[in-house]
């Protein structure tokens, strides 16, 4: 069963080579976070590596997001799977604060290895199915984001709280928030083994903060001097 999200706008056509953002292990020790009362309300310095931990992706280091909407396109036979991926891709959009769309596409895959390698975009990628759950992505010459997949394998010792748990973080991470971060506890990104599948109100703000004054492939230094400019404002 497929369906597709009308919800994207026209991204730049050049690509460059798709990085696999990696898999979250069931077995990967929590990270240690603060209280989850701390105050982040200001850029102090664990505000500013909160952020630079979570959006500062690749090799390189810098940042990567879509200049518009994506439209979401899921590949999945279980309904009540299908319907959350809905709900946690119009959470993440509307926290981004964008809204026109256009041609960028995030696809979604839940099913077995048999069905990941009929996929357009698998064959057209060339891509693999290695482990059980992962998010690749593309970028434009000017490192803002053109196309995601993100699929997980059907497997029985996956509970339906675990597939929810990795496809919220790689939906996220299909955003251009590929890391974790265990600076404030009350945040999604805390830690790996946090089974959060919602945004905090620190979260909506890191998105929106992000997507309304970072932009494209700017590193460490340049996210350091827009928090000063804009967090809190």
């Amino acid at each position: 069963m497929k369906t597709t999200l009308l919800t994207a706008f026209v991204l730049h056509t050049a690509l460059v080579q798709a990085q696999d953002i990696g898999k979250r292990p069931a077995d990967t020790p929590p990270s240690p976070a603060i209280a989850p009362n701390a105050d982040h309300s200001l850029p102090t310095p664990q505000v500013d590596k909160f952020v630079r931990n979570i959006v500062l992706c690749g090799r390189q280091a810098k940042t990567t997001r879509w200049l518009a909407l994506p439209r979401l396109e899921i590949t999945s036979e279980s309904p009540t799977l299908k319907a959350f991926v809905e709900t946690s891709f119009a959470s993440i959009s509307q926290a981004t604060g964008l809204t026109t769309t256009g041609d960028g596409v995030v696809h979604v895959f839940i099913g077995s290895g048999r069905d990941f390698l009929k996929l357009e975009v698998v064959r057209r990628r060339k891509l693999t199915m290695m482990g059980k759950n992962a998010c690749h992505y593309w970028q434009n010459k000017d490192q803002s984001l053109k196309e995601a997949f993100v699929f997980v394998k059907d497997a029985p010792d996956l509970t339906e709280e675990y597939r929810q748990h990795v496809l919220f973080h790689d939906l996220l991470a299909s955003f251009g928030f590929m890391k974790n971060s265990p600076q404030f506890a009350d945040s999604t990104f805390g830690t790996n083994q946090a089974f959060d599948i919602q945004l905090s109100s620190l979260d909506v703000k890191l998105i929106s903060f992000c997507y309304r004054h970072v932009p494209p492939n700017a590193q460490s230094s340049d996210i350091t001097k827009l928090l000063k400019l804009h967090w809190g404002k």
